[in-house]
């Protein structure tokens, strides 16, 4: 009777070992394995990156600040305008004149297309060297007039990416209280949050002003739209966004580093994600989705660490 006890004894504490070891294999497993991704609208934006590759993601993590997102989201849907309303206004303005396709010069300025990266560039013929300073507001009351008389009034100043600016031949940044140039971009606005064109890393629209608070270049893209709201889906959390990236739904819009045109973006096996931002892009099909912009380091399967800006989608299906 004693030993029929005692096996029995041995025998549970044998399961609740082996329990114990199932429970914690599990734990583990879990905490390995990231959890299923969230479903997302599909958008041909993060199929591949910015240079045609396609990537896979291992250990990416973010430690930065969240921002508020709100439960619901907009889709929309854009219909691109023609730009020969604003070619025309420049023309008028600046006295330019054909002088070929796409490219016309005037006692002033002079307007070209640069059809590699479908934009419009305007600038001065003899940009003066500025000995003053200029301030922001001093900026923005020179170009808010112009966008608004060649764009549309619905175009807003993306106040967090002013860039200050001073030099010669070749412009660098510095402090807001020493610059001699200042950078404004402007774009369209849904839900609040600005709106971009494919994979762009820059703003669509961004003027160049300088000490005397004349224009010194404008740059933009063929970017007049009508929209039209399609849909609200609602949103993810920055969390649900990492781990989507972790299962290869997002996309490489942007790298630095020393070897950036030989760089290996296959395999990215480690990300440590310090910035995200709300951004809306539209699409080849002239939709226009929230996408979560996160910028940080990456390392990829060589141990080439550089610096990199990724998108994924801010939206469930």
């Amino acid at each position: 009777m004693k030993l029929t006890h005692l096996k029995a004894s041995v025998w549970f504490k044998f399961s609740l070992v082996i329990a114990g070891l199932m429970l914690v294999s599990t734990i583990l497993f879990k905490l390995v394995t990231p959890p299923p991704a969230t479903p997302t609208p599909k958008t041909d934006l993060v199929e591949h990156n910015y240079n045609g590759s396609q990537s896979s993601f291992t250990k990416v993590k973010f430690d930065g600040t969240t921002p508020k997102v709100a439960k619901y989201l907009d889709l929309m849907s854009l219909q691109t305008l023609a730009s020969g309303s604003v070619i025309e206004k420049l023309k008028k303005s600046y006295q330019l004149q054909a002088k070929g396709d796409n490219f016309w010069i005037g006692p002033d300025y002079t307007l070209y297309f640069d059809a590699a990266n479908n934009l419009y560039v305007l600038g001065q013929n003899h940009p003066p060297k500025s000995k003053n300073f200029i301030n922001l507001n001093q900026a923005l009351q020179a170009s808010r007039p112009l966008v608004k008389n060649l764009f549309s009034s619905k175009l807003e100043p993306e106040l967090t990416k002013v860039r200050y600016l001073t030099g010669t031949a070749d412009l660098h940044e510095t402090q807001a209280n020493l610059a001699h140039y200042i950078s404004i971009s402007f774009s369209y606005r849904i839900n609040q949050y600005p709106l971009l064109v494919g994979q762009d890393n820059y703003y669509p629209l961004t003027l160049l002003i300088n000490a005397d608070q004349t224009l010194q270049k404008l740059t933009f893209k063929p970017m007049l739209f009508n929209m039209k709201k399609l849909d609200q889906k609602p949103s993810l959390s920055v969390s649900q966004a990492v781990n989507n990236i972790n299962h290869g739904l997002a996309s490489i819009i942007a790298t630095q580093n020393k070897q950036t045109f030989n760089l290996s973006l296959t395999n990215i096996t480690q990300a440590r994600l310090t910035k995200v931002v709300i951004e809306y892009r539209s699409d080849q099909k002239g939709i226009a989705l929230p996408y979560y912009h996160f910028s940080g380091e990456a390392k990829n399967e060589k141990a080439v660490n550089f610096k990199v800006d990724i998108i994924t989608p801010a939206l469930k299906n």
